[in-house]
């Protein structure tokens, strides 16, 4: 029963059980000890242009189509899938050609000074559109970071400016909407606007386009001077097809062995904020730190032929599911299935959709207690928004997975919900987080485990902790033969992280780090995904593709993008999986 974090945090409890959510409390920016966003926020327009209850603006029509030389065939049969890490300036992927779409809200800096909390005047996409006197608009776009590409960045921008980069290598060319960068992946990459001279001209749609390209003949394969491509293709420079390229190839290289892709993080589903249809993100943002935009999840799924799993925000009123569902009707691509699950976790009282759940059906007077009021709005909310979804597919309702998803160490509020009022006639997939390995982070068991060794976790892995999550996904399977549901999973993985205090235990946490990074845990991760199978599981959910490994967990099949397979056991586990164990429903 892993707690989730936003930001792709997890506190994993494993089968710990209900009683220890309330341990778990921590401050929503434990994760990192970056500088504070300054009060940008608070001047933000509250609309965006073309942001009607109409159809949503599109991209060009390339941008949401695969190469038409690219058949994906690394997953065709794959039966797993993955979670993304959220955008920011410190994460250790780069999905996005341009870089500046992971970079940070502007802060508001002075000589001498970081963060003097001024607010900016800002368009409707987020670009600085005036100064205050002696203001500098600082955004951080690859901020502890440590791996990331070196090599030549072309900023690109309309309007005027001084603009000034803090990198370590410097600029080496320059002209008006033009810079070139020299950046060190050993030091941090930011952008300052010092002034504005003309506010009627300020710089806007500023792109940092990162070094290389891709090959005109395999749409995963990064190029430069120095790696050719195979075949005679030719190597496209990102400079000129970044508008229709949009991922870096080294992102979609790790993908495309995945089925399916769940949108989470992306969607900053437990942050949300998003209530009407004109709230989402759109492409044409400065970045996406606050939410990729739909259309560019429509396009990395079409891209790679996944199918891509959508997590509707919790506040979202009809007319912003009706539409969200029209747009992936009218441009994913035939052949694929949406996913569809109302929010992430409702149940979980670390995020705001369990209170928003509570105080709604609380409202509605669904239940006398907190829970009964929070699970039964879960199942009501869920069964409206898929209603929406079945009226906007109707006639080709194959191509939608509607999803309930619930706490897998508690079967019970499965059936509860699948049961309440008509939930079950509106339910494809029944999805759980089967989670292991939990335990070595409670409180009660830190003693034992920080003098132990990663012998001593592998054996108790197969002992105890496999079995515990395997009981909780045959019940779970029970449930959803008895109800003629699948049983997937929406997350999943290893869950070594300290809880309640012991995530400062730096002897557990250097046993985590072994344990994660010890070439036995692929075999571990082989015999769990098996245990799933056998035990009545279908779609497997990862979570995550690239995470940072620190205290509060090591989630990431990956520890960077560019990690070597052969150093990355969980990952090399999972593609191994896929290559030997395929699709079996």
């Amino acid at each position: 029963m892993p707690v989730s974090r936003s930001l792709g945090l997890r506190l994993a409890l494993g089968a710990l059980g209900a009683s220890l959510l309330a341990a778990c409390q921590v401050p929503a920016n434990a994760q990192v000890t970056k500088p504070a966003a300054s009060s940008v926020e608070k001047s933000k327009p509250a609309s965006k242009p073309g942001s009607t209850s109409g159809s949503p603006p599109a991209l060009p029509t390339p941008a949401l189509k695969p190469s038409p030389h690219y058949v994906n065939k690394a997953n065709e049969r794959s039966p797993l899938g993955t979670n993304l890490d959220g955008i920011n300036d410190w994460s250790p992927s780069f999905p996005f050609v341009d870089a500046m779409k992971r970079s940070r809200e502007w802060i508001s800096s002075a000589e001498g000074q970081w963060d003097d909390q001024r607010a900016f005047a800002l368009d409707t996409s987020g670009w600085v559109r005036s100064l205050q006197k002696g203001q500098i608009a600082r955004s951080l776009v690859f901020w502890d970071a440590t791996h990331f590409p070196s090599g030549d960045y072309v900023a690109l921008y309309d309007g005027a400016a001084e603009l000034t980069w803090d990198v370590q290598g410097g600029v080496s060319a320059k002209k008006p909407g033009r810079e070139v960068l020299k950046v060190d992946s050993k030091h941090n990459l930011a952008l300052l606007i010092s002034g504005i001279a003309k506010p009627e001209n300020y710089p806007k749609n500023l792109r940092l386009i990162m070094p290389g390209g891709v090959c005109s003949n395999d749409p995963v394969r990064y190029c430069d001077s120095k790696t050719a491509c195979a075949r005679g293709g030719q190597c496209e420079l990102f400079e000129k097809n970044y508008a229709t390229q949009l991922f870096h190839p080294k992102f979609l290289e790790k993908l495309q062995a995945f089925s399916t892709v769940r949108f989470m993080d992306w969607m900053k589903t437990n942050e949300s904020k998003e209530r009407k249809w004109q709230d989402r993100p759109l492409p044409s943002d400065a970045r996406f730190r606050e939410g990729v935009p739909l259309e560019i999840m429509v396009a990395l799924a079409n891209r790679l032929s996944q199918n891509p799993w959508f997590n509707i925000p919790h506040a979202a009123d009809d007319d912003y599911v009706r539409q969200f569902a029209t747009y992936v009707r009218d441009h994913l691509r035939p052949g694929l299935k949406a996913y569809v699950e109302y929010s992430n976790e409702v149940w979980n009282g670390m995020f705001p959709q369990a209170a928003f759940a509570t105080e709604q059906g609380k409202k509605l007077k669904l239940g006398e207690s907190n829970w009964d009021a929070q699970y039964r709005y879960y199942a009501k909310r869920t069964t409206q928004v898929h209603k929406i979804w079945e009226q906007v597919f109707k006639g080709q309702q194959e191509r939608v997975v509607r999803v309930l998803a619930v706490q897998a160490a508690n079967s019970g509020v499965a059936v509860a919900e699948l049961d309440y009022l008509d939930t079950k006639q509106h339910v494809d997939a029944l999805a759980i987080a089967p989670y292991f390995g939990g335990e070595y982070g409670d409180p009660k068991e830190e003693k034992r485990w920080e003098s132990a060794s990663v012998t001593d976790v592998i054996d108790d892995l197969r002992k105890r902790s496999l079995p515990n999550t395997f009981a909780m996904v045959k019940a779970h399977a029970e449930i959803a033969a008895k109800y003629k549901l699948e049983l997937v999973a929406y997350e999943g993985g290893e869950s070594f992280a300290g809880i309640a205090g012991t995530e400062n235990n730096e002897k557990l946490n250097k046993l985590f780090d072994s344990v994660g990074r010890d070439p036995r845990i692929k075999q571990i991760y082989l015999e769990y995904l098996e245990g799933w199978k056998q035990n009545g599981g279908k779609l497997f959910v990862h979570f995550t593709d690239c995470f940072t490994p620190g205290k509060f967990g090591r989630w990431g099949a990956l520890e960077y993008l560019e990690q070597p397979r052969a150093q990355a056991p969980k990952f090399d586990g999972l593609m191994t999986f896929i290559e030997k164990s395929p699709r079996w429903w």
